[in-house]
């Protein structure tokens, strides 16, 4: 048996309000799907980006989709972009 040290996969299919409902997922592993459509779309979870990760999965869970931000698009703050 493989032990890992990962607690799950967040999946995020997409930056905009519009797709956020359907294409973010809080997952126990990766996705599979035939086609690989969701091939590379999140990261696993671990202790250390744990509340980040569920500040992420949050925001796009709870803002609901409407005519008027249906293109909006998330941002992060300056400098927040980790390397």
């Amino acid at each position: 048996m493989i032990q890992s040290n990962h607690y799950g996969f967040l999946m995020s299919e997409s930056n905009d309000v519009f797709h956020s409902v359907q294409g973010t997922s809080l997952l126990s592993s990766t996705i599979y799907h035939r086609s690989n459509r969701y091939k590379g779309l999140g990261e696993y979870l671990y202790s250390q980006g744990m509340r980040r990760d569920l500040s992420f999965f949050s925001v796009r869970s709870l803002v609901k989709s409407t005519w008027i931000n249906s293109n909006d698009v998330y941002y992060t703050p300056k400098g927040y972009i980790e390397k």
